[in-house]
């Protein structure tokens, strides 16, 4: 049996995944705002009286229980059914309850319609959900936090 394959062929190194950046969900006035990553969260010199999360992923939630237990008030805008989409029910409603004894508000099945402001003044975040048919979010010196899945950056 002959080995047909070619000894010079190069096979090009894996690139290393050297961790994320945040992504911003497209949502109308969003960008315009400048909203806060996980990076610029982190970087504040000053606690913001009201954040708006939006997203109930695992970083979306370390962010709301942080800042919600240094004092700020806090909303989570998660538009599945549950926290932690990809966990199970039991976790999400463990999760859930930890918040609601913190005193997060929560609003699942949220469809976040818009922004109007800037983050860290005054900013209005707009969603529909089922329980509240159009919801208004708003506060001095608000800020508007994104923690949609990050894209993984290479390096080349």
């Amino acid at each position: 049996m002959r080995n047909t394959r070619s000894a010079t062929k190069r096979r090009t190194p894996p690139s290393p995944n050297l961790g994320t950046r945040a992504a911003t969900p497209d949502v109308p006035g969003l960008t315009d705002a400048h909203p806060l990553t996980h990076v610029e969260a982190l970087e504040l010199d000053r606690l913001p009286s009201h954040l708006v999360v939006i997203g109930g992923g695992y970083v979306g939630i370390e962010f709301a229980q942080a800042f919600r237990r240094l004092g700020s008030q806090v909303t989570v805008l998660e538009f599945g059914t549950q926290l932690l989409g990809r966990e199970d029910l039991d976790v999400a409603a463990a999760v859930l309850a930890v918040f609601e004894e913190d005193g997060i508000d929560v609003v699942l099945g949220a469809e976040t319609r818009g922004v109007e402001g800037r983050s860290g003044v005054p900013a209005d975040t707009r969603s529909r959900a089922a329980a509240r048919a159009l919801a208004r979010w708003e506060g001095e010196g608000g800020r508007v936090a994104t923690t949609k899945n990050g894209q993984s950056q290479e390096i080349r």
